[in-house]
């Protein structure tokens, strides 16, 4: 079954979202996109789906082969954005 745009843009924003809550007044910290993604019920797929995406809007950045990321999610926030709604 093939996702619509805003089934894909709520799936994001969820995984973004978790991403954001963990790291929230904290320094920059690793995540593993697989842990993210069944922590939400997403596939491999998915998840991997949305961390290309989140890295193409310089969000994420991979650091190891292993699906393990590092937040840029602080200099998001610096800068007087945050995740708050899908869009």
């Amino acid at each position: 079954m093939t996702k619509t745009i805003e089934q894909k843009k709520a799936d994001r924003f969820l995984f973004l979202r978790a991403v954001y809550d963990a790291t929230e007044n904290t320094s920059p910290r690793f995540f593993n996109i697989w842990e993210i993604g069944d922590s939400l019920g997403f596939s491999r797929e998915e998840s991997r789906s949305i961390f290309e995406y989140l890295k193409g809007e310089y969000l994420v950045e991979p650091k190891f082969a292993c699906g393990d990321i590092c937040s840029r999610m602080q200099e998001f926030v610096k800068v007087g954005r945050k995740p708050c709604q899908p869009g």
